[in-house]
């Protein structure tokens, strides 16, 4: 069986929560959609209890030839994935302050010089 994600769809609390024993219980469900012999669709949604965080991820799963689904493996392996992707978003999503001054070596930022820029 092969596991394609095809939409990711965040919706990140208003608040950045401050606590670092932050409780991140999810609850979770999975419909799935008989596209044909092989395929079988599916829509993850993963929502936070105690912060108002929704996550949803669509995909596919192609099944090999005379490969019976199961709906208790395949949920397992999605809802981990899912998780996985979930916390990697939500650290990319944080806010972060970035200070700009006037530093000479801003001036070397020009396209010609970007790729030793991004290596300093």
């Amino acid at each position: 069986m092969e596991v394609y994600i095809e939409k990711v769809a965040m919706i990140r609390p208003l608040t950045n929560p401050k606590n670092c024993d932050l409780d991140l219980e999810m609850d979770w469900a999975i419909d799935y959609t008989h596209i044909d012999q092989e395929n079988m669709g599916y829509i993850c949604v993963l929502k936070s209890i105690f912060l108002d965080l929704n996550f949803k991820i669509e995909g596919i799963l192609k099944l090999e030839a005379f490969e019976e689904f199961r709906e208790e493996t395949s949920s397992q392996i999605i809802v981990n994935n899912s998780f996985d992707i979930l916390m990697k978003m939500f650290s990319l999503t944080l806010p972060s302050n970035h200070i700009l001054s006037d530093d000479e070596s801003a001036d070397n930022f020009v396209s010609e010089n970007i790729h030793s820029a991004l290596y300093n």
